[in-house]
């Protein structure tokens, strides 16, 4: 019989799916497969259960010295590294949980390094407050997070004048696919806003090549959005909601010198 297994997996905490032992039979399951599996029993607790060989902690330090505490119900801890679980007591159980991208320390320093402007220029989060940094000078409007010194928040920017409540995402051209691509848009769908603006930046980050103002109502039929540099069938469904020509004309010198001058500050 199999189960679902909330554990740390690659360095995340996710939902898998195992087998009456323990092993682990799916990764990356989707919801159909999670749908209906009763979670994995916590056998820590139990009495007969043998964690490794010896029963002791599998932390090593840098010379290579093992940890000899010895593991029971109350500070075992289990963590797959590079696909192969390690048993580790509670004091070296709770560093390397530290160490992970998600572990609140890290949250906590990603948040510092957001408030100073000293992320790391790839970063996802990164490339997040340049495009938000480009509306709120571009639009004139506020961007919360900065405002409210929270970056959890579920809106974006204060009220445009023009177009409302928008929400901004941005997109770096690959030159593989041809295509600005954003794989994800169902974050959006639950969120209260009037208009997407969407920036289709180059390769390098320094030029926004396109602009799109997207309605909610076209966002939320779509689970991704996917824009062709050179469509070959044709007009796409989101050109109509291109910034047009001869308002890029009038803007686009001012955009690009505000991107430009953005990722100086970075």
């Amino acid at each position: 019989m199999n189960y679902r297994s909330y554990r740390f997996i690659d360095g995340k905490t996710k939902w898998i799916i195992v087998d009456e032992s323990g092993k682990i039979i799916n990764k990356e399951p989707s919801k159909e497969e999670l749908r209906g599996l009763e979670e994995a029993p916590y056998i820590r607790n139990k009495i007969d259960k043998k964690y490794n060989e010896n029963n002791t902690c599998e932390f090593k330090d840098q010379e290579g010295k093992r940890c000899t505490e010895k593991l029971h119900s109350k500070n075992a801890q289990q963590f797959d590294i590079n696909g192969k679980f390690v048993w580790f007591c509670k004091k070296h159980g709770d560093s390397y949980r530290e160490k992970l991208p998600g572990s609140r320390r890290n949250l906590l320093k990603s948040l510092r390094d957001r408030r100073t402007g000293k992320q790391r220029p790839g970063s996802s989060n990164a490339k997040g407050d340049l495009f938000e940094e480009l509306t709120a000078r571009w639009r004139g409007v506020k961007r919360l997070s900065v405002e409210k010194d929270n970056y959890t928040l579920p809106f974006d920017h204060s009220v445009d004048p023009e177009l409302g409540i928008i929400q901004t995402k941005g997109v770096f051209y690959d030159t593989i696919e041809q295509t600005w691509h954003h794989g994800d848009i169902t974050s959006e769908h639950n969120k209260e806003f009037d208009y997407l603006i969407f920036y289709c930046a180059s390769k390098d980050g320094k030029i926004i090549e396109r602009i799109y103002i997207f309605p909610k109502k076209e966002v939320v039929k779509r689970t991704s959005i996917t824009i062709r540099k050179n469509p070959s069938k044709g007009v796409q469904w989101y050109e109509q909601y291109r910034v047009k020509e001869e308002y890029v004309i009038t803007v686009i010198t001012n955009v690009n010198t505000i991107w430009k001058y953005i990722i100086k500050l970075y």
